[in-house]
């Protein structure tokens, strides 16, 4: 009642999964939520202010030039699917109004945002769904499009209902869950315990379930909500007018951190790889620091070659010797290249050069330390990062 009649007067992509649309109604201008998250896929009317992006993604370009300044000639379910269409009527480039279909897909990682001409050919959507891909649905530009198909019944059809209710074998949680279009497993507990609980006849439930309007928020160690009480559930129950209200309420938060995980999807990465890299620089700077502790040895060892300068030959590969420190046999591996003097000055070249790196290993110690800090400060600011803040 509100959004028929409707004119689209912006369309916001704010964020990979979800639309906003702005529609300027009789009452005044609205908020429609269109989002096809894998997680939290709804449609409803939002009083939220969003973060819009500056730049309209490809997806988002093109439901601009095909849908804004269109009138909502219509929005309508399918049957008790979770499949709703929006009919926009819009001029095309020549001046002739044109009829575009929104089809707005609610299926969890199934979920999809379609638009098709009005004779049902996919114009564009925001997910692809190829004939090879094993689906059984093609989704794609030029394919026609087909609504998902069911064997299961219409709950807002008598006719159906009443055949469904005829047979008493129907009255299980599971009969409910595989034979009636759209009903949950919350809402199929919430029937079989109001039948086993209370004295109301089953069809007489299943009535009052489909009449009920009295949207409410249930808190517990899970939070959850329905467009009527579960009175199966315990916890604390906050009550809403609309079920639009309901929504907003329930998704918000859950929405913005949605939102600010995609956006910050790339920093986070970017983020980890730095802290890996800078983790094994650490790592690599105290093996170097470890090798420089043993310096010590490798002096003596050029002062022994000195010491036994005339027990060494050209071309032999070692020395043993005792070691006047420990008055214990040592064997010094030579270069056999190499003469006495120059083994000796190779060992004493090496050990100058471990004592000069020691300040610069543990500088650069510090140095990764402190960059590995901020990294760390980088991650903790994240987790409770606005949008802003990630930009």
């Amino acid at each position: 009642e509100t959004l028929t009649t409707g004119r689209i007067n912006k369309i916001y992509q704010i964020s990979k999964y979800d639309l906003l649309f702005i529609i300027n109604t009789k009452q005044g201008k609205k908020q429609l939520l269109i989002s096809s998250s894998p997680s939290y896929s709804r449609v409803y009317m939002t009083e939220m202010k969003y973060e819009k992006p500056d730049y309209p993604p490809t997806f988002c370009m093109f439901l601009r030039k095909q849908l804004d300044g269109g009138i909502i000639k219509a929005l309508y379910q399918i049957n008790n699917d979770r499949v709703i269409v929006l009919e926009v009527e819009k001029r095309n480039e020549l001046g002739d109004l044109a009829v575009k279909k929104l089809i707005l897909e609610v299926m969890g990682r199934h979920s999809n945002i379609i638009v098709t001409d009005h004779s049902n050919k996919i114009l564009e959507s925001i997910k692809h769904n190829m004939p090879f891909d094993g689906n059984e649905r093609t989704i794609f530009p030029g394919a026609t499009y087909e609504f998902p198909a069911t064997s299961q019944l219409n709950p807002y059809n008598p006719e159906e209902l009443s055949t469904f209710l005829t047979d008493p074998e129907n009255y299980t949680a599971l009969s409910l869950r595989q034979k009636l279009m759209g009903f949950s497993p919350l809402i199929s507990k919430e029937i079989m315990y109001r039948f086993e609980h209370t004295k109301t006849p089953f069809n007489e439930i299943i009535h009052n379930v489909l009449s009920s309007k009295q949207p409410v928020m249930i808190q517990s160690k899970k939070d959850l909500f329905y467009f009527t009480d579960m009175t199966h559930l315990e916890g604390k129950r906050t009550e809403f007018d609309t079920v639009n209200g309901l929504l907003d309420r329930y998704y918000y938060d859950r929405d913005m951190i949605d939102v600010i995980k995609q956006k910050s999807k790339n920093l986070v990465k970017f983020v980890n790889n730095m802290k890996t890299r800078l983790n094994h620089k650490i790592e690599k700077l105290n093996k170097d620091l470890q090798k420089a502790d043993n310096m010590n040895e490798v002096k003596v060892k050029g002062e022994l070659i000195q010491a036994n300068i005339y027990n060494i030959a050209k071309g032999d590969s070692k020395l043993v010797c005792i070691n006047y420190y420990t008055n214990q046999e040592i064997t010094i591996p030579l270069d056999n290249r190499l003469t006495a003097i120059e083994n000796s000055e190779k060992f004493f070249k090496k050990y100058k050069k471990l004592k000069t790196s020691i300040p610069y290993v543990n500088n650069q110690i510090k140095e990764a330390k402190l960059e590995l800090k901020y990294f760390d400060q980088l991650s903790q600011q994240m987790e409770s990062a606005s949008l802003k803040d990630i930009d």
